[in-house]
């Protein structure tokens, strides 16, 4: 019976003690983004430690409707180590319906579409953003990324071509006598 209280005390420490101690000295970070002033959602916001110390981690957030994000190192809004970071950013846009393009994969799995990041290209890496901020041990400002840049333009993809791959689709069907 002692040894099953012991060996139940350790197994409890081992959960919750290590569970939380990735988590200390993580310090709250929210942002706004915006483009010429007007908000973005869905923008995922990383940050990367400029100078890598023992501990420091890159974090990442996703802006909401009203562009406001928070940042998440471990688990959702914990926060960001203290230091100096490089920040990109991604909004992605997938140029054709993902439901049309999933039954038009079906049959035809070459048939490849990539998302597009429509954020200005500058800010897409870590060597050539120019967004860094300094995360300090307490309460930090709320960071602020207003780009002024054009976004990058997407055009969907033309109906047409789906419109041809579905076509060629009841073809298949038919000849294979699937409805």
């Amino acid at each position: 019976m002692r040894y099953q209280n012991i060996t139940l005390l350790l197994v409890l420490l081992l959960i919750f003690g290590c569970r939380e101690a990735g988590l200390r000295g993580l310090y709250t970070v929210k942002g706004k983004i915006t483009h010429q002033g007007t908000p973005l959602e869905g923008v995922t916001v990383s940050m990367e430690p400029i100078n890598r110390a023992a501990g420091s981690r890159g974090a990442s957030g996703i802006s909401a409707a009203d562009g406001q994000f928070v940042m998440t190192t471990l688990k959702p809004k914990d926060g960001v180590y203290p230091g100096e970071y490089k920040i990109t950013l991604a909004k992605t846009f997938l140029p054709v319906d993902s439901q049309a393009l999933y039954e038009v994969q079906e049959y035809f799995p070459d048939f490849k579409i990539g998302a597009i990041n429509i954020i200005p290209e500058k800010y897409h890496r870590f060597d050539t953003t120019d967004v860094q901020f300094t995360v300090k041990a307490g309460r930090n400002e709320m960071l602020l990324i207003d780009m002024t840049e054009p976004l990058i333009e997407v055009k969907p993809l033309a109906p047409n071509v789906l419109e041809t791959k579905r076509r060629q689709i009841e073809a298949i069907k038919k000849k294979r006598g699937i409805k």
